[in-house]
């Protein structure tokens, strides 16, 4: 029998090295982006619709969906334009 050496093989491209952060990490520097700022209404908005999907037998009906866009409709086209308002500067 010869006597080899066996060396354990460096990290392949693709692969995990030491120096790259780990998965669980990236996941939290992602959260912490999202809930920083106005991601965190986002995120927010998310589970509340996840939540009332879940719970609510009637939250994903047409007509409920259709009840909640018409709600939104004015505010929505009221927001475009106060920030048209804010984008050109007209603000004194």
């Amino acid at each position: 029998m010869s006597n080899q050496t066996l060396s354990t093989p460096g990290p392949t491209r693709g692969g995990a090295s030491e120096s790259s952060p780990s998965a669980l990490s990236k996941i939290s520097a992602t959260a912490g982006r999202l809930l920083s700022g106005s991601g965190g209404a986002l995120v927010g908005l998310i589970a509340l619709f996840l939540v009332m999907s879940i719970f609510a037998p009637y939250f994903l009906t047409s007509r409920n969906l259709v009840n909640i866009v018409d709600q939104i409709t004015v505010l929505g086209i009221l927001s475009l334009g106060a920030t048209a308002v804010i984008i050109t500067g007209g603000i004194d």
